[in-house]
């Protein structure tokens, strides 16, 4: 569990585990567990690629049980390649 854990919150990683993710960039640190994500899918015609901003938090509880969620963030912010997305919200997920 903490192989998958570790490989989950890695963004560097994600290629390994989500073939439809073509771009991701972490753009803000908010503490040791909490960050902000940009992220992009691929593109499938007639279709524009969608993109997302998410708030990504990081634990382990007492028990030993690994949570990681995720939820958009209603931010403004622009893709650092300059390309033309639809942004996606996620409303929760874990």
């Amino acid at each position: 569990a903490a192989d998958l854990y570790d490989l989950l919150r890695d963004s560097s990683r994600v290629n390994e585990y989500n073939e439809e993710c073509a771009l991701v960039r972490d753009i803000e640190n908010l503490g040791q567990d909490t960050k902000v994500t940009w992220a992009s899918s691929k593109s499938y015609f007639p279709f524009k690629a969608r993109d997302f901003v998410t708030r990504v938090h990081n634990t382990v509880m007492n028990d030993g049980t690994f949570v990681i969620m995720s939820q958009s963030q209603d931010m403004a912010y622009k893709p650092p390649e300059g390309g033309d997305f639809v942004r996606t919200e996620v409303l929760l997920s874990g």
